[in-house]
C-alpha cells in the first residue's frame, strides 16, 4: 500500500477508536439485530422483533455466508477520483468466500476501488483488491462498509481450524440446482433414510454402503463426493480417509459424528477428511456443506453455457480437463516447478471463458501473474491456494499442495 497517504489519528487502534472488548460488544449487538430481523421476516415467534436501541441495520438476502472475523486493526486503500488513493485503519466484523464486513468513523461512496490487508491464519496478510458495494450508517459515527473481492477466496485459509466447524461459503442453497453423485457410508439404516429425506428435492443421486470396505469398492467407480459416518462397524473415519486416498479416491469427504469430547474432537483432526458435519444433522446444513462439493448448474460452481459457440456437450470434456489440471498443479506447487505452474494457469484461463468460468479464469490469470513476477511458487503461495480452491469448487476435487 505504499504511495497513499495515512488519513487515521495517531494512536487509535481503528478509526472508530474501539478496541477488541468493545468491538465485541458492538459486533454482538448488530447481529442480535440481525438475528432479531431475519426472525421477523420469516414471520416466527419473533415476528415484532425488537431491535437493539442505537442500532439500525437493513437485512440483505446473501449469497455467501458471512464468518465471523473480529479483527480490531484492518489496513484498507482507497481509491480517490481525483487519482491518487487515501489509506485507512478499520475494523473488521465478518468475511465471506466473496467479501468482507468492515466497520469505519466516516462515509464511503460506493462502488470506490479498494486494496485491503486481510490478517491470514499463515501468511501474515493478505493484499486482497475488491469494490466498496455499500456504505450504512448502523450506530453512532459507525458506518458499515461492504466490501466485494475481485477474486474469492478460501476462507479456511483466514478463519482459525476448527475440526467440528462445518464451514460453508453459499449462504442460501436451491436444492433443485444441486446435481452429482455422493457416496452415503452409513450403517444405520435410519440414518441413511434421514439423510435422503433431507436430499430429496435435490438432483444429486446417491449410493449407500454400510461399511468402509463396501465404501472402498464403490468409491473407485467414481463419485462426486463421499458422506460418511465417523464410526463404521469396519474402520473409523481417519482410516477411511486414509484407505480411500491410498486407493487413489480424490473425491472430497465429509465425515459426520456425534461425538463432541475433545477425544473426537482429537480424532476428527487427526482425520484430515474435507469436511465436517456433527450430528444430530439439519437439512439446511447438510445442503450447503454439500454445495460446495456439487455442481450447481446457473451457479459460479458449474460449467454454465458457452457464449462462444462451443458445442454444450463438451461441458464433461471441460470438467476432465479442470480435473487433469488441478492435480498436475497440485503436483507442480509440491515439486515447487514454477514454468509448470504458470503453464497449468495459463491453460485454465484460456479455457475457463469458453464454459461460462470467467470467475475461474480470472483466478488463474492472477496466479499466473504473482508466479511470472519473479517465476516463484513460495511468493505465488496464496493465488495458487486460491486456484485450487475454485478448480475444487468446479470439479469436485480438493488436491493436496
Amino acid at each position: 500500500m505504499s504511495g497513499s497517504q495515512p488519513n487515521h489519528s495517531s494512536g487509535r487502534v481503528n478509526s472508530i477508536g474501539m478496541r477488541e472488548r468493545e468491538l465485541s460488544k458492538l459486533v454482538n449487538a448488530l447481529d442480535a439485530a440481525d438475528r432479531a430481523q431475519n426472525a421477523s421476516q420469516r414471520g416466527g415467534p419473533h415476528a415484532k422483533a425488537h431491535q437493539k436501541k442505537g442500532v439500525r441495520k437493513t437485512v440483505r438476502k446473501r449469497v455467501h455466508a458471512r464468518w465471523p472475523f473480529l479483527a480490531e486493526t484492518v489496513k484498507i486503500e482507497l481509491e480517490q477520483p481525483s487519482g491518487g488513493s487515501v489509506q485507512l485503519v478499520v475494523a473488521c466484523r465478518n468475511i465471506s468466500q466473496g467479501g468482507a464486513s468492515l466497520l469505519h468513523r466516516a462515509y464511503v461512496h460506493p462502488n470506490t476501488a479498494c486494496r485491503i490487508s486481510l490478517p491470514h491464519r499463515t501468511h501474515g496478510h493478505a493484499e486482497l483488491t475488491g469494490t466498496i458495494m455499500h456504505c450504512q450508517h448502523l450506530t453512532g459515527v459507525v458506518h458499515e462498509l461492504g466490501v466485494k473481492f475481485d477474486e474469492p477466496i478460501n476462507i479456511k485459509e483466514f478463519l482459525e481450524p476448527d475440526p467440528l466447524a462445518s464451514y460453508y461459503s453459499l449462504e442460501n442453497i436451491e436444492p433443485a440446482a444441486l446435481t452429482g453423485r455422493i457416496l452415503l457410508a452409513e450403517a444405520g439404516e435410519l440414518d441413511r433414510e434421514i439423510v435422503r429425506h433431507f436430499m430429496r428435492e435435490t438432483h444429486v443421486r446417491i449410493a449407500e454402503c454400510a461399511s468402509g470396505d463396501e465404501t472402498l469398492a464403490v468409491a473407485s467407480t467414481g463419485v462426486t463426493a463421499i458422506l460418511a459416518d465417523f464410526h463404521l462397524p469396519d474402520m473409523n473415519g481417519a482410516e477411511l480417509v486414509a484407505a480411500l486416498r491410498a486407493e487413489g479416491v480424490h473425491a472430497p469427504i465429509i465425515l459426520m459424528s456425534s461425538d463432541k469430547s475433545p477425544i473426537g474432537r482429537d480424532a476428527v483432526s487427526r482425520a484430515n477428511a474435507d469436511a465436517f458435519i456433527a450430528k444430530p444433522i439439519n437439512q439446511d446444513l447438510l445442503l450447503r456443506v454439500l454445495a460446495e462439493y456439487l455442481f450447481m448448474p446457473g451457479s459460479p460452481g458449474a460449467p454454465a453455457a458457452s457464449t462462444n459457440g462451443v458445442p454444450p456437450e463438451l461441458a464433461a470434456q471441460f470438467l476432465t480437463q479442470m480435473r487433469r489440471c488441478a492435480r498436475e498443479l497440485a503436483q507442480a506447487i509440491q515439486q515447487k516447478n514454477a514454468m509448470a505452474c504458470y503453464a497449468t494457469c495459463m491453460r485454465i484461463s484460456g479455457t475457463a471463458p469458453c464454459f461460462g468460468q470467467g470467475d475461474l479464469a480470472r483466478v488463474a490469470e492472477t496466479a499466473g501473474q504473482a508466479i511470472a513476477h519473479n517465476m516463484s511458487t513460495e511468493d505465488a503461495r496464496v493465488e495458487l491456494s486460491n486456484l485450487l480452491s475454485a478448480c475444487a469448487r468446479i470439479t469436485g476435487i480438493h488436491a493436496a499442495a
